[in-house]
C-alpha cells in the first residue's frame, strides 16, 4: 500500500478533506490545544459560557427543550451555574426515539449527519449531529494522538468492526483512507487466515499506531504469539483502544506483543469522544467542550463509587444532547495529573450496565471478576459469560487441547462463591463465539442487570 509523507497529509490532504466536508476541524484543534492547559477553574468558566449559549439556543429553537422548560415552569435564566444543570431532566434513548423530530433545531440551516449506534444490547439509536460536533470529535482525537507523539498523517492501522465503516470502505472512503495513510481491517470473522493476513500487513506497512477494539487487537496478539511471528522491526508508538471494556489481561498481552503502551479512550457515536488516556496513565475528560457528570451510586444502584456517565455535548446545536444518559459506568478521579493538563480525570471506565452481573439482592458485580476467573485457566481461547436471570449463568468457551476437565468445577465454584450456592452455572463448549453485529466482542452480558441496577432506566 502506497503512502504519502505525513507532512503532506497534515498540511495539505487533511485540511483539504475537512474543507470539502465543510468542517472546522483544525480551527477546533487549535482551540483544544490551548484549552487543555487551562486550570480547572478556567475550564469550568469556559463550560458555563458554552452551556449558557446552548441552553438559550435549545429553548428558542428546539421544541423538545422548550416543552421541558415549560413543563418545569423554567427558562434558561433559572440555570445560574453548572451546579444548577441538574434541574434539567436526563435525556434518555427512549426520549430521543419518541421525540426525534422535536429534538432537531428548527433554525439549523446546514445538513445534519445521520448517525446510529451499534445496538449490541437492543435496538440501535438513530440521531443527528451537526458539522461542529463532528469537527470537535475529530479535533479531540487528533489532540489525544499528539499526547503520544503520534502526528496527523502518520500511518495507522484501524482494526474496526462497525458495519457503517465497512459498508462504505469501497470507493471514495477507501481512496480517502489511502490519502491520509489509514488502513481499515475488519474486526469481523477473525479467522487464522485473516489474522495471518493482518500480521503481514502490519509488518509490511510499518504503522506508527494501531487503533481498534481491545478484543480484536488482543486476538491478533494471541495469534502473533502462538505463531511466533517476528515483530522486531515494527516500531509502533502507541496502541489506541476504544469501544469496549479494556481488561488488564488484554492490556498486558498487547503491550508485551508490540513492545509499546496501550492508550485507552472512551466515547461513543451518541456521546461523542469523551475521554482519553495520557502517557502518565490517567484518563482525561474532554471537559473543554463537554460536561460529564456521574450519576451517584445511591441513585443508580452501582457498586463502590461508580456511577452512570451523563454527557452534555456543548457543540451539537443541530440536535442537542443535554444530560444524556449513556448507560456507561465510570468513576471520577479527583487527583491532578502530573502531565499538567487541567482536564479532569476519570479513574476507570467499567463498561455498560450490561457488563455487570447482578445478584438476587440487587448487588452489581463488575464483570471483570468473571472474566479473570476464565483468563487464569489454561486452554481457554475465547469465552463469553451470559447472565440469563439472577440465578442462572451460561458460560460459553472455545477451548484448546490444554483445557482440563476439572476447570469446569473450578469455574462453578468461583462463580458460586460470588453469586451464591444456589446459582445455576452451566458451561457450554462451542467452536466459535462470533462478535456482535457491531463488531465488538462482549465478554460479559447480563440480560437482567438494567432491570435491577438502574431504577432510572430509560
Amino acid at each position: 500500500m502506497s503512502t504519502r509523507h505525513p507532512i503532506i497529509v497534515k498540511h495539505l490532504i487533511y485540511p483539504l478533506n475537512e474543507f470539502i466536508f465543510g468542517r472546522q476541524t483544525f480551527k477546533c484543534l487549535k482551540e483544544l490545544e490551548k484549552t487543555q492547559w487551562y486550570s480547572p477553574d478556567e475550564i469550568q468558566h469556559l463550560q458555563w459560557l458554552k452551556l449558557k449559549n446552548l441552553l438559550s439556543h435549545a429553548y428558542e429553537n428546539v421544541p423538545y427543550y422548550r416543552r421541558v422548560f415549560n413543563e418545569l415552569n423554567m427558562t434558561p435564566d433559572d440555570i445560574k451555574g453548572l451546579a444548577n444543570l441538574n434541574k434539567i431532566p436526563f435525556l434518555t434513548k427512549e426520549n430521543i426515539k419518541a421525540n426525534f423530530n422535536d429534538l432537531t433545531a428548527k433554525n439549523y440551516k446546514g445538513k445534519l449527519k445521520r448517525m446510529t449506534t451499534g445496538g449490541s444490547t437492543g435496538e440501535p439509536l438513530i440521531f443527528l449531529v451537526d458539522k461542529n460536533r463532528v469537527s470537535y470529535d475529530i479535533a479531540a482525537r487528533f489532540r489525544s494522538r499528539r499526547w503520544w507523539n503520534v502526528e496527523i498523517g502518520e500511518r495507522e492501522i484501524v482494526l474496526w468492526g462497525s458495519p457503517i465503516e465497512l459498508s462504505v470502505q469501497n470507493g471514495l472512503r477507501e481512496i480517502r483512507d489511502k490519502l491520509v495513510n489509514s488502513q481499515l481491517l475488519s474486526a469481523f470473522n477473525l479467522t487464522e487466515e485473516s489474522l495471518a493476513k493482518y500480521a503481514r500487513i502490519i509488518i509490511n506497512y510499518h504503522p506508527a499506531s494501531i487503533f481498534g477494539y481491545p478484543s480484536a487487537i488482543y486476538f491478533l496478539c494471541q495469534f502473533i504469539n502462538e505463531n511466533r511471528i517476528d515483530l522486531k522491526n515494527i516500531k509502533i508508538k502507541a496502541i489506541f483502544t476504544t469501544g469496549e471494556v479494556l481488561y488488564d489481561f488484554q492490556r498486558d498481552l498487547i503491550q508485551s506483543t508490540f513492545k509499546t503502551k496501550v492508550a485507552n479512550g472512551y466515547g461513543g457515536r451518541d456521546a461523542g469522544f469523551v475521554a482519553h488516556e495520557c502517557p502518565q496513565g490517567n484518563i482525561h475528560i474532554n471537559q473543554d467542550h463537554l460536561i460529564v457528570e456521574f450519576l451517584p451510586q445511591e441513585a443508580a444502584g452501582y457498586v463502590e463509587e461508580s456511577g452512570e456517565i451523563i454527557v452534555t455535548d456543548l457543540t451539537n446545536y443541530g440536535m442537542p444532547f443535554i444530560r444524556y444518559k449513556t448507560g456507561d459506568i465510570g468513576q471520577p478521579y479527583k487527583e491532578k495529573c502530573s502531565c499538567g493538563r487541567g482536564l479532569p480525570l476519570m479513574k476507570i471506565v467499567e463498561g455498560r450496565v450490561h457488563d455487570y452481573i447482578v445478584t438476587k439482592e440487587g448487588k452489581g458485580i463488575y464483570g471483570g471478576f468473571f472474566a479473570y476467573v476464565l483468563r487464569d485457566l489454561n486452554g481457554v481461547n475465547k469465552f463469553k459469560v451470559i447472565q440469563k436471570s439472577v440465578d442462572e449463568i451460561l458460560v460459553k468457551i472455545v477451548k484448546t487441547d490444554k483445557f482440563e476437565p476439572q476447570n469446569v468445577d473450578y469455574i462453578k465454584t468461583k462463580y458460586k462463591e460470588m453469586m451464591g450456592e444456589n446459582t445455576n452455572i452451566s458451561v457450554d463448549f462451542v467452536d466459535n463465539i462470533p462478535p456482535d453485529k457491531s463488531g465488538k466482542h462482549r465478554y460479559i452480558l447480563s440480560e437482567v442487570a438494567s432491570k435491577y441496577l438502574n431504577p432510572n432506566k430509560e
